[in-house]
């Protein structure tokens, strides 16, 4: 048999304010409304003392834009990607902290919307990719460098770190290639090297891409290692957000 709620309905209204649940009133499912523009921050949170295991529920059905604001629920603010769409939110005490869960809506092809999650859920999105990259005689070539996934992504910025010392003649150097191998992927600072000598105890640092950064399948790309004096290996991380 269905379960049936006590219910109460809470208005966001263009002012803001602070709205203080009582933990002692048996309501547990609260709808929030209204359609503001606001002009200050609303807080929703507990009055009174949390028992391990307490659940608030949430239907947001509000419009709202935050104008530089915030609204937050039980410790956490709704994310501004959501303050204007329809979503479930449960809060759950764990016996130190409340735990804020944000239910999205699907859309008809049953796929989370990309304008939703994109400020949300980024993390999920993201990856970290390490490669073996070698500075040895007979390595100094093109990589070709696979990603496991497909569909679109883009490669936002890298990082190095030397596993064995690079050769102290000269410097070390790294070049990016869309999967063409002739397209150039462009960094800040327009040139990467590593210094020669560098350790594995040594900071190399890394970068961020500037242009051609968008890929879409097939998944890779080639970095390039030249160094005129052979020597050295390393390991390069590369950050991939996906979608």
């Amino acid at each position: 048999m269905p379960i049936i709620h006590s219910t109460e309905e809470i208005t966001l209204t263009a002012g803001g304010g602070t709205l203080n649940l009582d933990t002692t009133i048996p309501v547990r499912f609260y709808i929030v409304k209204g359609t503001a523009t606001l002009t200050s921050n609303w807080t929703i949170q507990p009055s009174g003392t949390a028992v391990k295991g307490m659940v608030y529920e949430f239907k947001y059905e509000a419009d709202v834009n935050l104008n530089g604001n915030t609204i937050t629920l039980f410790g956490t603010a709704i994310p501004e990607t959501l303050v204007d769409k329809t979503h479930q939110i449960t809060a759950y005490y764990d016996g130190s902290d409340w735990q804020v869960n944000f239910a999205l809506n699907v859309d008809e092809n049953g796929s989370l919307p990309k304008e939703i999650i994109s400020e949300y859920n980024v993390a999920d999105k993201q990856e970290m990719i390490t490669i073996p990259i070698s500075f040895e005689t007979d390595y100094l070539v093109k990589n070709k460098i696979y990603f496991p996934f497909t569909g679109n992504y883009s490669i936002d910025s890298f990082k190095v770190s030397v596993v064995k010392t690079i050769e102290a003649s000269d410097d070390a150097e790294l070049r990016f290639y869309r999967n063409d191998a002739t397209t150039v992927m462009t960094i800040a600072t327009g040139t990467y090297t590593i210094a020669a000598g560098a350790t594995s105890t040594t900071d190399v640092g890394g970068d961020v891409f500037t242009s051609n950064t968008n890929q879409a399948e097939p998944a890779y790309i080639y970095v390039e290692t030249k160094k005129s004096t052979p020597g050295g290996t390393a390991l390069l991380y590369l950050k991939i957000t996906k979608g």
